[in-house]
């Protein structure tokens, strides 16, 4: 799956692929948006979830409120590009 993190503020971002293997951890800058393909199901981290929008494969994520505990996000992005 393709995932792309824009980013409006910084906001720390980790992705991991289907064998827990970290693909990315770093901290977002509004001006560089990052894209990554990665082997699904996904976990995505994110520090600031109001910060970062989040595509796969093309479309626009939204995060059910249920994975958001504060400001951080965790959810898995199947290998269709949903939202599980």
């Amino acid at each position: 799956v393709r995932v792309r993190l824009t980013f409006a503020r910084e906001s720390w971002v980790e992705v991991y692929d289907v064998g827990g293997n970290r693909m990315l951890y770093d901290v977002g800058r509004v001006d560089l948006p990052r894209m990554i393909d990665v082997e699904p199901p996904a976990l995505v981290v994110l520090g600031d979830a109001t910060a970062v929008a989040t595509e796969a494969n093309d479309k626009l994520l939204a995060i059910p409120p249920k994975n958001i505990s504060g400001t951080v996000a965790r959810f898995t992005i199947a290998a269709d590009g949903s939202v599980r």
